[in-house]
């Protein structure tokens, strides 16, 4: 079982018989045993240190702005629960709709997101984003020319904010950041070409 109670978490081969939690984590223990591909070798130590920081702000608040969106917001009934579960038994349905946001609306309060209203989140999620998309600015990828584990991370946020049908007041100030939009798109052809042009709901919490 996960160490954190969360995903991801691996285990075996080099990691071990006991389980080891949180990506970041698991790329450090990964490369420490020699194992993958350092996609960051290539940075300065200025530029590591802004990923870094960008990482911890995506992770520890934009990824909480998410959840708010999609469990704490009218998108809930009208977008969430339909693409998280409805292709479920009804039962099912019914019993997740009554269980889950419970769960995570509380995970939401004790983090803090929770106690904020919706225009304070809706305030606080615009700032993060448009940092990232200075940030990002009219390059390639986040540092230039090559990607690197941070624009992993990026990717993964900028999708969840833009892809889908959530229509909150946050979903919409991230789409109607352009070079983020055509970042995405340049992540999605590199990494997953499989999926351009595909309807993507991702499912970040």
């Amino acid at each position: 079982p996960s160490p954190t109670g969360k995903i991801p978490y691996a285990w075996g081969g080099a990691l071990g018989s006991n389980a080891v939690g949180d990506s970041q984590i698991i790329i450090d223990r990964l490369q420490q045993c020699g194992i993958g591909r350092d996609l960051d070798s290539w940075l300065s130590p200025e530029q590591y240190a802004v990923g870094t920081a960008l990482r911890h702000m995506l992770e520890d608040s934009v990824y909480f702005y998410v959840l708010h969106v999609r469990w704490s917001s009218s998108e809930l009934q009208r977008v969430t629960l339909p693409a998280y579960y409805g292709h479920l038994p009804w039962i099912v349905q019914q019993a997740l709709a009554l269980f889950m946001p419970r769960m995570i609306l509380r995970a939401l309060y004790l983090q803090g997101t929770g106690r904020l209203t919706d225009e304070d989140v809706t305030r606080k999620a615009a700032c993060a984003i448009d940092a990232l998309s200075r940030i990002l600015g009219d390059k390639t990828y986040l540092f230039g020319e090559k990607p690197c584990s941070f624009d992993a991370v990026a990717y993964a946020f900028i999708a969840a904010l833009t892809q889908g049908d959530w229509d909150h007041p946050i979903n919409r100030h991230a789409r109607a950041c352009r070079n983020l939009l055509k970042y995405a798109d340049r992540m999605r052809c590199k990494l997953f070409p499989e999926l351009v042009g595909a309807v993507v709901c991702t499912k970040m919490g």
